[in-house]
């Protein structure tokens, strides 16, 4: 099946999205329903177990795609820290480097090396466009850093969110993610704030381009949770904060918050399914 695929769009584009219910549904062509497109590379297309701990999270899932992630982008050669290296990201020694690398190759992320040798063996077309996709979804904790040990190190912790103070003293920005969401008290009030950091000034620093309090932490909370659940659209929310102002970008959340709320209430359409489509 997987041969038959377009790849040349982000890994995922083909399944279904259901909407009309608190849980996003992804179907896949198969009939699978899966939480997320991780979800569906991880357990799924790589075939790995679900290992979940007290709390009902995989500690695995996202310390390994991240893993995936940095050495595919390396093996592209679009990794953005140059000194890196792909065996850099173990730290279990050459045998797990070893396995790892034969591991792709049988999984059919990279090929074509030299009498077969998956070492110099280069990405393919499913092999780039995971990469896409696992760009687009890194999880919050992870947007501080390159993909690599140090971002693998972050999801491991497990930590909800970044800080503002661990987004200005990051040494390492996020490739293409110069903005950044927090929650935060503002004048005593909870609040969430928007932060930028231009990640080409010699000088970076990060300046509040939006903020928005709310009368108490539980609808900061929901509102929080609801805009992390969305995490791709924030460099689009930020540009748009930046160049069309604060009040458009408020405007625009809280009429995609509240439509949404709305689907859910059932004061809207019913449940429907649309296809993910592929970026313009």
């Amino acid at each position: 099946m997987s041969q038959e695929r377009d790849f040349t769009y982000p890994w995922g584009h083909w399944m279904q999205l259901e909407t009309g219910s608190h849980d996003v549904r992804l179907i896949d062509d198969d009939g699978t329903v899966w939480k997320s497109l991780r979800d569906a590379l991880f357990y799924g297309r790589l075939g790995f177990p679900r290992v979940m701990n007290p709390g009902g999270r995989d500690p695995a899932r996202d310390v390994e795609l991240e893993r995936l992630l940095a050495y595919l982008l390396l093996k592209m050669g679009d990794h953005p820290d140059r000194k890196a290296s792909t065996s850099g990201l173990f730290d279990r020694g050459p045998d797990f480097f070893r396995f790892y690398t034969y591991w792709l190759a049988g999984a059919g992320l990279i090929a074509g090396g030299y009498n077969g040798s998956p070492y110099d063996a280069r990405v393919t077309p499913e092999g780039r466009s995971i990469a896409a996709m696992l760009l687009a979804t890194r999880p919050p904790e992870a947007m501080a850093y390159h993909p690599g040990l140090e971002a693998m190190a972050a999801v491991a912790e497990g930590a909800e969110e970044i800080s503002r103070a661990q987004f200005q003293s990051a040494r390492k920005f996020a490739m293409g993610m110069p903005y950044l969401f927090v929650s935060e008290p503002l004048h005593r009030l909870p609040a969430i704030s928007l932060l930028y950091k231009d990640p080409v000034s010699r000088m970076p620093i990060v300046r509040t381009i939006w903020a928005q309090t709310f009368e108490d932490v539980e609808s900061r909370n929901l509102m929080f949770e609801w805009m992390k659940g969305r995490l791709p659209l924030w460099n689009k929310w930020g540009e748009m904060a930046r160049t069309e102002g604060a009040a458009i970008l408020t405007q625009r959340l809280f009429s995609l918050f509240l439509a949404e709320l709305q689907i859910v209430l059932g004061s809207a359409p019913a449940s429907t399914r649309t296809r993910i489509s592929p970026p313009a």
